[in-house]
């Protein structure tokens, strides 16, 4: 998950599963009939029609960094769990390729602390505007220790964990009778009332 990277506590990470979902859809033969996974056209995003199977397969493989064990371990038979793998298989299928890969590169390459030398703190004391932290605590792409070191460095930062084993998903429950939609909506009431302050 990261958490061993050398320098993970001076820079904050956006974590991506990796070149594995990235495969999934550069190897589906919608992309442009091109062959997996090397042909520059590929690279290119140059594809006629948007390779769906690829993109479901990436979804099924990045579902497991969205969501908990615990949210894993809570499925209680194989259908359930391929439910929830095929849930987003079928919602990554939905995205247009060249805008989810595009999504990857910045979300791999966007570093705030570049223009400071690399230094995360000196990038994180020029935030002066008051800012709502709210991790997920089962979260696995943005784990809440990574979220309180973005809270210590900002000035006027407000740090609240969602209780939840929906992973890094906890904001975005799947209905509004879930606990989680309760929690952040009134987490987020109370914030936006304090910005009029």
């Amino acid at each position: 998950m990261g958490h061993s990277l050398p320098g993970f506590r001076e820079r904050a990470n956006l974590y991506c599963a990796g070149r594995q979902e990235f495969q999934e859809f550069l190897c589906d033969s919608r992309w442009n009939d091109c062959n997996c996974p090397t042909r520059s056209r590929m690279a290119r995003g140059q594809y006629t029609k948007n390779p769906t199977d690829g993109l479901k397969r990436a979804g099924m493989i990045f579902v497991t960094w969205l969501r908990s064990d615990a949210f894993f371990e809570s499925l209680k038979s194989k259908e359930e769990y391929e439910a929830a793998l095929m849930f987003f298989g079928n919602a990554y299928a939905t995205w247009d390729a060249r805008n989810w890969m595009y999504r990857y590169f910045a979300s791999r390459d966007h570093d705030v602390s570049k223009p400071f030398g690399g230094n995360m703190a000196e990038a994180l004391a020029r935030i002066k505007a008051r800012a709502l932290i709210m991790p997920s605590a089962s979260d696995r792409l943005i784990p809440p220790s990574a979220a309180q070191d973005l809270q210590k460095g900002m000035k006027f930062a407000k740090y609240i964990e969602i209780p939840s084993i929906l992973g890094h998903l906890a904001y975005f429950p799947p209905n509004d009778s879930d606990p989680e939609f309760a929690f952040v909506s009134k987490h987020i009431s109370e914030f936006l009332e304090t910005l009029g302050q």
